[in-house]
């Protein structure tokens, strides 16, 4: 399945076409490398994908045949992480 259908399928995207104007803007990357729509998705790769301010990292769990019901869509993508865009991170070494 081409990543850009799998995006809409799961629902991080409501359209295909909302998918391809964030692949235009760079905010969608495969296993560690910048995305294009026509990848194909396969089992274990790993997504991340910026919705607006938040940085979202996912792992494929299934990669569907077809349409998927909103309820069956934690069987196919996993969040593995959440963040905010610009948020800092605490070190151990910043702290006194």
């Amino acid at each position: 399945m081409r990543l850009d259908q799998y995006l809409a399928v799961v629902g991080l995207f409501k359209h295909r076409s909302a998918a391809k104007r964030a692949f235009d803007r760079g905010e969608i990357a495969l296993d560690g490398r910048p995305a294009k729509p026509a990848d194909k998705v396969a089992r274990n790769q790993r997504l991340a994908v910026r919705l607006g301010w938040r940085l979202v990292e996912a792992e494929v769990l299934e990669v569907p045949t077809g349409p998927v019901p909103k309820n069956d869509r934690g069987k196919f993508i996993a969040i593995v992480a959440e963040h905010l865009i610009g948020e800092e991170e605490t070190s151990e070494t910043h702290k006194e």
